[in-house]
């Protein structure tokens, strides 16, 4: 699997907005914060520097997150993790949430679910978790899209 154009750009712009000593590197604490920005607010930076053995140096390089990144979108894309039981529990999830008119999931839609359930993200952590599942980038989360989404969130 590799990153698309679009996305490498995405990861550029986190990375350089996390960066504000503009010295390509990130700690702990940044590279949860692009994580975050990229949808992956539940995943732990401090596993991620580890897994790129970047755990003793305590700061990762703009390489490091994107095979950070890539490895998170294989594991997320690869349907085959989610057994029958948890893709009926997300399918039947994003029923409940869909606009019947529309067969998607709109983002005030999204942030009153997480409401409803006493999660406490953010409207912009949940815009940012959108942005990154929404493939097409219409504001509108498909069945696709919002499994992107859960796979993420319940890592």
């Amino acid at each position: 699997m590799n990153l698309t154009r679009q996305r490498l750009q995405e990861l550029r712009q986190a990375f350089r907005e996390v960066d504000e000593q503009q010295v390509e590197l990130l700690d702990e604490r940044g590279l949860a914060e692009v994580l975050a920005m990229l949808g992956y607010a539940r995943v732990s930076a401090a596993a991620m520097m580890q897994r790129v053995h970047r755990e003793k140096d305590g700061f990762v390089t703009f390489d490091d997150l994107k095979d950070i990144v890539l490895a998170l979108e294989s594991e997320a894309t690869d349907s085959d993790d989610l057994d029958e039981e948890k893709n009926e529990e997300m399918t039947r999830t994003f029923q409940l949430l869909a606009d019947p008119e529309h067969g998607c999931i709109t983002l005030d839609q999204l942030i009153k679910a997480v409401n409803s359930q006493g999660h406490d993200w953010t409207r912009q952590q949940l815009k940012e978790m959108m942005d990154v599942a929404d493939r097409d980038h219409d504001g509108l989360l498909t069945l696709d899209d919002f499994r992107v989404l859960w796979a993420r969130v319940m890592q």
